[in-house]
């Protein structure tokens, strides 16, 4: 088990380390490295479908308890797409702020429009999270805490009927 999770954590540290390289995430401590008190960043990266989109929320949920804990530092949105239009997106550098029933930053995007036709940068959202290894009884060396990003909305397919959609993506960060 111990072989897994070390593969799967040399995974996550060369993507962060990709994603560092051509410039999609900002610099830090060692993407697989993390003491207790530092801080890692999370950026979330999340392109819309063309059309309308009803009910978005993106969320990100903070690894707490015995896996692992990280604690809310800050949350706030990078960018907006160009394309991307509604009467509660957010401008980008609005802070999103962090639920403690859920341990989670939450962001309500609500009911939004992409032009057809709009480039995929246009249709992007990009917002980034920081968080702290927190100084807890759970937070003991090697262990892996994993941070999950949570994309939610609803379409309408052409018949009237709606779909609800959840997409998730997880990353996690050694203890050191």
């Amino acid at each position: 088990w111990a072989e897994v999770v070390e593969r799967w954590v040399q995974r996550c540290a060369a993507a962060i380390e990709a994603e560092r390289a051509r410039g999609a995430a900002p610099a830090g401590p060692p993407a697989r490295d993390l003491a207790i008190g530092e801080v890692a960043t999370f950026r979330l990266t999340y392109v819309l479908p063309e059309g309308q989109t009803r009910g978005l929320v993106l969320s990100d949920l903070l690894p707490l308890g015995a896996g692992g804990t990280l604690g809310n530092v800050s949350a706030s949105i990078v960018s907006v797409g160009g394309a991307i239009s509604g009467a509660g997106v957010p401008p980008a550098g609005s802070s999103i702020a962090f639920d403690s029933g859920t341990h989670s930053y939450i962001a309500t995007f609500g009911d939004v429009s992409v032009n057809s036709g709009s480039t995929e940068a246009d249709r992007t959202i990009v917002i980034e999270v920081n968080a702290r290894a927190s100084d807890v009884v759970e937070n003991v060396r090697g262990l892996t805490p994993s941070n999950r990003a949570d994309a939610r909305y609803v379409t309408t397919n052409q018949d009237g009927s709606t779909d609800n959609y959840l997409e998730s993506a997880q990353v996690g960060v050694r203890l050191v």
